[in-house]
This record gives structure tokens, C-alpha cells and sequence, in this order.
């Protein structure tokens, strides 16, 4: 026992050695569970399939949203360009996406007293005068 020992520990780097140190620890786990009866959990293949599954569909569903992200841009971009080129909208003076705002006195009530900025001081002064 080596409290103070530090250990570096890599894995393969290429193909070939990841597939040799697989093999190895593989056959290990074959001599337990057929000579003591023990079956380490990386050897039930249907736990495995189950959780290589759950990350698989992880995957998938993490695609799937940046894909619906990447379309939904493309889409804000692609009216953009029509808003520019074809109707000759500058939007200088634009819609607002009101979802994004918010009403500043029930934020605060909720929020309770804190420090605030200069700006947002000097604007709710101005919103009650």
C-alpha cells in the first residue's frame, strides 16, 4: 500500500492493441467464471446489450435535437435571406420575440431583494415616472 503513489494509467492507442487487451481481459473473465463460478458483469451480454442500447439511443436522441436545432437555424437563415433580398426588409425596427421577455417587477418580487445593476436601476425609475 502506497498512499502517496501516483499512477498514470492509459488505455491502447491503436486498434490492434485495444483489440489484443480485449481479448486478454476476456479470456480472464472466461477462466473465473469457468473455474470459480464467478461471472463478472461485463460478461452478461444481455446487461451489456441493455446499457450499450440505453447510450446508443442517448446518442440518437442527441442527434435528432441538434439536427431539429441545425434545421430550425437554417430555416431562421433561409428567411432571413427572403426578408433581405426579396422583400427588402431591413428590419430596423423589428417584432419582438416576446416569449424571451420578462416583466422585471414580478422577477424581482419572486427573486427577492438583490444588488442590481445601474442600468436596471435606471430603467425601472424610468418605467415609474
Amino acid at each position: 500500500y502506497a498512499p502517496d503513489a501516483i499512477v498514470y494509467n492509459t488505455g491502447p492507442t491503436t486498434v490492434a492493441d485495444f483489440i489484443r487487451q480485449r481479448r486478454r481481459n476476456h479470456a480472464g473473465h472466461l477462466y473465473l467464471k469457468h473455474k470459480y463460478g464467478y461471472a463478472v458483469s461485463s460478461i452478461q451480454n444481455k446487461r451489456v446489450a441493455r446499457i450499450a442500447f440505453k447510450e446508443l439511443w442517448g446518442i440518437f436522441q442527441l442527434v435528432w435535437v441538434l439536427g431539429l436545432l441545425a434545421l430550425i437555424e437554417g430555416y431562421s437563415r433561409l428567411m432571413g435571406w427572403y426578408d433581405f433580398a426579396i422583400r427588402q426588409d431591413r428590419h430596423v425596427v423589428w417584432d419582438m420575440a416576446w416569449t424571451q421577455k420578462q416583466n422585471v417587477h414580478q422577477v424581482r418580487q419572486n427573486n427577492g431583494k438583490r444588488d442590481e445593476s445601474f442600468v436596471v436601476q435606471q430603467r425601472t425609475q424610468a418605467e415609474h415616472k
